[in-house]
């Protein structure tokens, strides 16, 4: 027996996927192709590469390095962002090509100073050996100079940051009247001071006293912040007419090295 149910007619089969579009009709454009990326002109940009909308953009085929080619499933749309580095290999020259060299690694910098006398190795701070108790050595001094002033020093063969000045008149010259004329060229060092503000500590200005009568001589050291000004002082001063006085400025060295 059949029930009033059994008339009905089952739905049409869906129409299959692989099934070839239509003919176009004469003086039609023709159909759009097929697209799981949206349909139509403007939602098949998807396809224009090899793995287009699956998984995002291929890093190695930005690199120019991809070798899996249609097969990759990542998006190859775009070309490489730089040229590939060493034949396939990594950035940084790992195994795969003549990459680029990696990064040297930073080097421990040791600011320990070593004793001539006993060969001591003493911390920076120290002025003196704390096994034997020698000075610290010239080429010691100049070598913590040169590492404090740093790019200062580039293209000096003389790195002294002092001039000696002789020639004033010592009655009517003081060292404010010196480090007033001799700043118009650099910056003049401070004497460091336990106290105070560094903006208030005396200038490194000396001039030096007679040590029978204790007046002041014609001879005067002066110290910069930079050793270019130093050593472009000479030039620009020596001769120069202070108070009636010629000038003589010089570089001034130590008495270890006159001797």
């Amino acid at each position: 027996m059949s029930g009033p149910g059994d008339d009905r007619v089952p739905p049409p089969p869906p129409p299959s996927r692989s099934a070839p579009p239509p003919p176009a009709a004469a003086g039609q454009p023709p159909p759009p192709p097929p697209s799981t990326g949206g349909g139509g002109y403007g939602g098949g940009a998807a396809t224009a590469g090899a793995g287009a909308g699956t998984r995002g953009a291929c890093g190695d085929f930005q690199r120019g390095t991809c070798t899996r080619g249609d097969q990759c499933r990542y998006s190859h749309i775009g070309g490489p962002s730089e040229p590939a580095r060493g034949g396939g290999g990594s950035e940084y020259g790992r195994p795969g090509g003549g990459g680029r060299a990696p990064p040297p690694a930073a080097q421990p910098v040791s600011d320990d100073w070593q004793c001539d006398g006993c060969g001591n190795s003493n911390f920076n701070w120290r002025k003196s050996c704390k096994r034997c108790g020698a000075q610290k050595s010239k080429a010691v001094k100049d070598a913590e100079q040169k590492t404090a002033a740093g790019w200062l020093h580039v293209g000096l063969r003389d790195t002294s940051n002092r001039i000696f000045v002789k020639g004033f008149d010592p009655s009517t010259t003081t060292e404010s009247d010196l480090n007033e004329l001799f700043s118009g060229i650099g910056i003049i060092a401070r004497v460091r001071q336990k106290f105070g503000f560094p903006d208030q500590w005396p200038h490194a200005v000396k001039i030096y006293k007679d040590n029978a009568t204790g007046a002041n001589k014609d001879e005067a050291v002066i110290k910069y912040d930079d050793p270019m000004a130093a050593q472009s002082a000479p030039g620009f001063y020596d001769g120069h007419v202070l108070n009636g006085k010629t000038l003589s400025v010089t570089i001034a060295t130590s008495r270890e090295d006159r001797e």
